[in-house]
Parts: C-alpha cells; structure tokens; sequence
C-alpha cells in the first residue's frame, strides 16, 4: 500500500506511554516480518516494501472520515499553556485541570473513556517540575493534534516535542551546493 505511513518517531512515542490512542489512529502493518506490529517509518528511504509498515487508521482515513479543521481538545491544552505561562511556569491546579481536560476530550473524541482514561492520566499526570511539565503539556497536545498543522506550529514555537533531528546520509556522495552568481 501507498497509503501514508506513520512516523516511527510517533509510534514509539504512543507505545513508550502505552497510549489507548494507538490502535484508533494507526493500523498494524499488514505484511511481512512485522505483520500485525506497530511499526512506522523513518525519515529515510524504508528498506522494506510499505505494507510491512502501519498505516494510518480509518478514523482518519476511511472514505467518510470527518476532516477537522479545529479539535475541542485542543482547547483545554492551550488553556493549560496559557495557565502555565501566566503562572511564571508553575504548575498550578488550573494547569493541572487544563492538562487532564485536554486528555480526557483527546481520547474521547476517540471514543476512548472510562478505565483506559483514568489509566493514563494516572500513568502520565502532569508533573510539578516546570520544565518536564511544558515539555508534558506540549507532547499530550502534539498527540491531540495528531495530523493538524497545529502541531508543527507549536513545534515551531516551543521546540516540543523534542523531535529527533533528520540527519540523512549519502553514502559515497558528497554535497556541495554553490551559489549561481549572474
């Protein structure tokens, strides 16, 4: 399949939180040694045929797939950011509230909710040390806004996620580029 392919940057990334997200978002690769796994793809060129990759699940790709332009969910994370930032980087209760709303709406709008949401929100509550909590606050709303460009944005912004960085390589190749003077 030629479909698009989640990154293995965001896969990893909802596994190393054991996400109920996951499998609404993405669908396990259909083929090959990974059959059945979450895997996605890197920046470079995949050294296995697409299908061995996941895909990008029907909740968003299917035919009659709703297209967002704007999430509710988004809402309580700007409010907990704003919280935040107004409390000269504290982590106040507001912020704490903001937080757990914008997950709770995020995997509601999933169809997420009950024990899987009360499960994360213990796993991953907000923590008091104000440099790991904008990192926490921004990463939860990255995964909200999962396919927006809201998330690059806010990337731009805050430089969160921590991103890895694209270092390709051009085995054997050396680039130059020269500047074209008329």
């Amino acid at each position: 399949s030629t479909a698009p392919k989640p990154s293995i940057f965001y896969i990893n990334l909802l596994q190393s939180r054991s996400d109920p997200r996951l499998p609404v978002q993405v669908v396990p690769a259909t083929a090959g040694e990974n059959e059945g796994e979450y895997v996605g793809v890197t920046n470079d060129a995949p050294p296995n045929p697409l299908t061995h990759y996941s895909s990008i699940g029907p909740f968003y790709s299917a035919a009659n797939a709703n297209q967002y332009l704007l999430l509710y969910a988004e809402v309580p994370f700007i409010r907990a950011e704003a919280e935040f930032l107004r409390a000269n980087r504290t982590v106040t209760p507001a912020v704490i509230s903001a937080y757990n709303a914008g997950i709770t709406a995020s995997m509601n709008m999933y169809g997420i909710t009950g024990v899987p949401v009360t499960t994360y929100l213990a796993a991953n509550a907000l923590s008091l040390n104000p440099a790991t909590a904008y990192e926490q606050i921004m990463t939860e709303k990255y995964i909200t806004n999962y396919l927006q460009f809201e998330a690059y944005n806010d990337y731009r912004r805050t430089g969160y996620p921590n991103l890895p960085t694209n270092r390709e390589e051009y085995p054997d190749e050396t680039l130059e580029v020269e500047p074209e003077i008329d």
